[in-house]
């Protein structure tokens, strides 16, 4: 089975304002890793129930007129809602004033946010939708830049040559997931870009749980597919640059 892994793509950005603003990705060295922070929390229980506390806190204070405290919430998931919709739309100007979309239309719909998902889950949704809307609209695909991400267990596959571990190539990895459909573009961004459980992908997709199982089978066995493709593809363009040399 074919895995895929994220780099983080994060940079302090100043609280939203009337008017649009550009910001991109940062260095991902620069931003803990998802297993550093869960090592941190799990290593004080409170901590989980104190961030949903405030976040709650946040919100109410958001709805009594706060700005402040949205600003707050921006800060925390910024980055988040801009790897989903980057990594679903490919283009990083768009991803930008998506982003900005995203928060505009959380901050208008926070009324009707009830609480009976995190709202992380409620956010990301938004983000899906809207970035999966403006794919649709568009009605093209665009380049989809996916960075580090790296593909292993090679040798899980039937052709082992077809995930050569150490010379996978980012070309060939963001190559692979462009000719991958939307929906199943989708999963893998929320599984691999945001580490979302199989539980917060149902509710931001709208489906049960055992459907996002399906969903994140059938989307590994096309990019195995696809990139085995890829990687054949390239092969020619390989040993006729060597015998050039």
């Amino acid at each position: 089975m074919a895995w895929i892994e994220g780099v983080w793509m994060s940079q302090e950005r100043p609280a939203p304002k009337t008017k649009r603003r550009s910001y991109a990705p940062n260095s991902p060295s620069e931003v803990p890793t998802a297993e550093t922070r869960r090592v941190q929390k799990d290593a004080d229980p409170s901590a989980h129930e104190e961030e949903r506390w405030n976040e709650a806190a946040l919100i109410a204070r958001t709805l009594q007129g706060d700005r402040t405290a949205f600003d707050v919430l921006f800060r925390r998931y910024q980055d988040y809602v801009y790897r989903i919709v980057y990594g679903i739309v490919g283009n990083a100007e768009e991803a930008k004033d998506l982003t900005q979309d995203v928060f505009l239309q959380a901050f208008r719909s926070l009324g009707r946010f009830r609480g009976q998902a995190k709202f992380a889950t409620w956010l990301y949704r938004i983000a899906v939708n809207r970035a999966t809307d403006a794919v649709r609209t568009a009605q093209r695909k665009r380049f989809l830049p996916l960075w580090d991400w790296m593909v292993s267990s090679a040798s899980e596959t039937a052709d082992c040559r077809e995930f050569p571990e150490v010379e996978t190539t980012r070309g060939q990895v963001q190559e692979a997931l462009l000719r991958c459909p939307l929906v199943l573009r989708q999963a893998l961004v929320l599984r691999y870009y945001n580490e979302c459980s199989l539980e917060e992908m149902a509710e931001i997709l709208n489906c049960s749980t055992d459907a996002v199982k399906v969903r994140l089978h059938r989307a590994r066995a096309m990019f195995r597919q696809v990139y085995g493709v890829v990687c054949r593809e390239e092969e020619p363009l390989a040993s006729e640059t060597r015998s050039e040399e």
